[in-house]
């Protein structure tokens, strides 16, 4: 038997009106599980002082920053062999006769470079990611005295408990300001690494262009 437009209307709105009545306490539910927990007023302070402690800890740990000069010293050795490479390149361009084993031992060079540039940048993505978990939790006591903050000074505006949030507040940006500053000369070597990277990817596919242009042993006189 088949259904008429209108029971079938009737019967999406009772289905709809099924699903949302199951999901929205669901959906409320999980809004609450989102929202922090709001400390007793009784440990606040000792909360702001642990803070401190780890702001002590995170500074020590931190004291002697990240040294650089290897991997500097690395990429710029690297940035030196390929512009050898893209020198090498051109002249086998330009050749009237260029050969096909010293394209193909300038392709293993430029991986040989490839390959260099990766070692330098799984430890700078490495000092990065631990950098970046320190500051993400940090973050998120931020997020979290500022939730109780904007509860607990409503409902107790004592001046003890201002200070506490003053003190919680100043740690929390010391921490802060001191990942970035650990941060910022990371990013700044990644970067640079990227744009190599980006030059090695480029070189090897016109290197790899040319070899597979190759019929003879010969470039082609007409190959620009």
């Amino acid at each position: 038997m088949t259904m008429k437009p209108a029971n079938k209307l009737v019967l999406a709105v009772i289905v709809l009106a099924f699903i949302f009545g199951i999901a929205a306490p669901r959906l409320l539910m999980a809004e609450e599980e989102k929202s922090v927990a709001i400390p007793d007023l009784a440990d606040l302070i000792p909360l702001a002082a642990e803070l401190s402690g780890r702001l002590a800890v995170l500074e020590q740990r931190l004291a002697s920053g990240v040294d650089l000069s290897e991997d500097e010293r690395r990429l710029y050795g690297i940035e030196a062999d390929l512009q050898n490479h893209i020198v090498q390149l051109e002249w086998l361009k330009a050749a009237e006769t260029s050969r096909y084993l010293q394209l193909v031992e300038l392709e293993a060079a430029v991986e040989n470079a490839a390959a260099e540039l990766e070692k330098v940048n799984k430890r700078i993505n490495r000092e990065i990611r631990e950098l970046g978990a320190l500051r993400q939790k940090w973050l998120a006591e931020k997020n979290s005295w500022n939730e109780w903050q904007s509860s607990l000074l409503k409902e107790e505006p004592l001046d003890k408990v201002k200070s506490a949030f003053a003190r919680a507040h100043e740690t929390i940006d010391a921490a802060l300001d001191l990942t970035r500053q650990e941060l910022d000369p990371l990013l700044t070597v990644q970067e640079r690494a990227g744009n190599i990277q980006a030059r090695i990817i480029s070189l090897a596919a016109e290197i790899d262009g040319l070899i597979l242009a190759r019929g003879d042993g010969v470039l082609p006189e007409s190959y620009p």
